[in-house]
């Protein structure tokens, strides 16, 4: 039930209106503002049993429910609802996009130790219903640019499946060259962040 005092009532009551408007709003906030939940799941894709949120005194409901933190929230400082306690969606409620690329030294189609951790986070960030894109590309200084692109793009799924990303879960290999380059370049001119293979996982 909405409260409504008129202003000329408090003033006759000896009570000044900004005394009353905190408590006015907040009594008002409190009965009409909905706790805003939203659709989540498990890492594994599969909607959680339960769980509760810090604005809730009771369990959400079916379809509102919380989720366990995602590697790649946790890689990019993001809070999810189990260990930061926020609700938020995640790819079983909206499924959404995220690209990771893997750099690669000039002339080769060699993944690096270095690029482990990436491997990992794809490895981790994937579920059983993702689908993977891979796309290998080369800066305007590499020869053969379309063979070596797509070498680098079957290297890094090389290196996915031996690190335990489901084989089915790749469904496309691209041989982008020097096409969609993110920094611009004269023709022979060397650019080592051209160099790379990008992973899209939906």
């Amino acid at each position: 039930m909405r409260l409504i005092v008129p202003a000329h009532k408090l003033g006759g009551m000896g009570v000044k209106l900004w005394t009353v408007l905190p408590t006015l709003l907040a009594l008002t906030l409190a009965t009409y503002s909905p706790v805003r939940a939203e659709t989540c799941a498990t890492q594994d894709g599969k909607v959680a049993p339960e769980c509760r949120c810090p604005s809730q005194t009771k369990r959400v409901s079916s379809g509102a429910l919380c989720s366990v933190q995602r590697p790649e929230d946790r890689a990019a400082g993001l809070p999810s609802c189990f260990e930061q306690y926020q609700c938020r969606p995640i790819a079983a409620a909206v499924r959404s996009s995220r690209t990771m690329m893997i750099f690669m030294d000039w002339g080769l189609a060699t993944v690096s130790p270095s690029a482990g951790q990436i491997i990992a986070a794809i490895r981790e960030s994937a579920t059983p219903t993702s689908r993977i894109t891979i796309s290998g590309h080369t800066d305007r200084s590499e020869e053969r640019p379309a063979q070596l692109a797509r070498a680098r793009a079957e290297a890094v799924r090389d290196a996915l499946i031996a690190a335990g990303v489901p084989g089915r879960s790749i469904v496309r290999l691209e041989a982008a060259g020097t096409r969609g380059l993110p920094v611009a370049t004269s023709a022979g001119e060397r650019e080592p962040r051209n160099r790379f293979v990008s992973v899209t996982i939906r």
